[in-house]
């Protein structure tokens, strides 16, 4: 039988730097291969950690595994696309005219020198791109120490503008990272800068400079990070793309209010744009919802030239019946003036005062566990605020790394999310890095902490999602 461990050994001549599982014999055979194969990430583990190195391997995960090698074999330049050294193609095309010995050997010496380093101790990046929503706060990424982790060492970077603008799409960045003695990961935080211009979806670049002494810099030397332009999130969009007029939609995702409130704000938002006047009509009809629960209607929201947003009113009516909750349709409909649809459908859920005592509400998820497919690009989780919707709360989230790790797997997200007076429902994006090789499930987590304005927290207030 074929095991994992056997296979990881075989292959270890084009690996780096160590990584550690906890169920690795020590001092086995293959120990220190499967530590460097999985620096390299030329192999992965399980959902939980571990490796099993005595598991059979397949013909699929062979071929998965060899494919990354040949890719970033090919990628730092060891091979060419037919599969032959390119030492061995300079020897051979050196050795063809005897009269050029000496230029052929001079050029190949200054490309060794010039190229990115592909043995031996180097720094680089864990990904070559990255694509964050402009919303993000921060995105970060990590640099790996590839080779041995003796010694205290360092490495520079710093971001380069392209489509980007420094200081109006993403803070400029430079520094030097540290790698102590046995560190082989460190990472860098960029932050970005949300705007409600309307553009295209714009690029920087990040780039290791000047490592230290006994060390190079290896491929990927530089990551491409391409801001997203972000919209109305809600999986209800018209698909349009927003030009200088922009996008509208609803603030919210959910609202709710109780039946004795006697009426509920609902605001339309403009975002992506903002030039010329345009309209958007509204309208709020039954569900569960009767006539004897609310008052119908419908009209037209104006927007001037610079206005963001607009609110339309809902009156709600009270009665003694003890029958639960009621749902009430909201719809955004016929744009005119140039703009585009964003969440366009929404629910008004009326609170039963009879079995419902009115408050700031509860915060949390639908779901402590969640999937997604990694191809997605991006991740909505949901947060709700339920037993409530009166006054302006808010709860602070950030993401946190478990066996899928920030920049390698997802890009972190740290901020505040606000539920204003009758909202109760949103939503935070998080974009998600597609690598396009085969590997095992992998988990991270998002935390609820800190509710203000008199909310708390609903159970469950983690979520655990699993890119598959």
């Amino acid at each position: 039988m074929f095991t994992l461990g056997a296979f990881t050994t075989m292959s270890v001549s084009q690996a780096g730097a160590l990584r550690t599982f906890p169920d690795l014999e020590k001092n086995s055979y293959y120990e220190s291969a499967v530590q460097s194969m999985a620096g390299a990430g030329f192999v992965t583990g399980y959902a939980d950690g571990t490796f099993k190195p005595n598991d059979p391997v397949t013909r699929g995960q062979v071929a998965v595994m060899m494919n990354r090698m040949w890719t970033e074999l090919v990628r730092q330049g060891v091979v060419d696309g037919t599969g032959e050294s390119t030492s061995s193609r300079t020897s051979r095309s050196a050795n063809s005219s005897s009269s050029s010995t000496s230029s052929s050997s001079s050029s190949s010496s200054s490309s060794s020198s010039s190229s990115l380093a592909t043995t031996g101790n180097y720094f680089r990046f864990s990904v070559d791109k990255l694509s964050p929503l402009e919303s993000t706060p921060k995105v970060s990424i990590s640099v790996s120490r590839i080779g041995g982790t003796s010694g205290d060492v360092n490495v520079g970077y710093e971001t380069i503008a392209g489509t980007a603008v420094a200081s109006e799409d993403f803070s400029s960045t430079t520094g030097t990272l540290e790698f102590k003695n046995g560190e082989t990961s460190k990472t860098i935080t960029i932050t970005l800068k949300e705007d409600t211009k309307d553009e295209q979806n714009e690029t920087f670049t990040l780039k290791l400079k000047s490592p230290s002494s006994g060390m190079c810099i290896g491929a990927p030397a530089e990551a491409v990070i391409t801001i997203l332009d972000n919209d109305e999130g809600g999986g209800n969009d018209d698909n349009s793309t927003a030009g200088e007029q922009g996008k509208i939609g609803f603030s919210a995702l959910g609202y709710a209010v109780s039946e004795n409130a006697g009426s509920v704000t609902i605001r339309a938002v403009r975002t992506s744009g903002t030039k010329g006047q345009v309209t958007v009509e509204y309208l709020a009809k039954p569900d569960t919802a009767t006539k004897d629960d609310f008052t119908e209607t419908s009209g037209t929201l104006t927007f001037a030239e610079g206005e963001a947003e607009k609110s339309f009113t809902v009156n709600i009516t009270n009665n003694t019946n003890t029958n639960g909750y009621k749902i009430v349709k909201l719809y955004l409909k016929n744009p005119a003036g140039g703009v585009v649809l964003g969440t366009k459908e929404v629910n008004l859920t009326i609170l039963d005062d009879e079995i419902t005592t009115p408050s700031n509400g509860k915060i949390g998820f639908d779901d402590n566990e969640v999937e997604v497919d990694e191809d997605e690009g991006v991740f909505y989780a949901t947060v709700k605020r339920i037993s409530g919707a009166t006054g302006t709360v808010s709860v602070s989230y950030a993401t946190k790394d478990g066996s899928a790790l920030t920049g390698n797997d997802y890009t972190h997200v740290t901020g505040t999310i606000t539920f204003l007076e009758g909202e109760s429902l949103k939503v935070i994006p998080i974009t998600l890095v597609s690598d396009n090789v085969y590997e095992s499930s992998e988990e991270f987590s998002l935390h609820l902490t800190n509710p203000t304005g008199g909310a708390t927290l609903l159970d469950p207030y983690d979520q655990y999602i699993t890119i598959e």
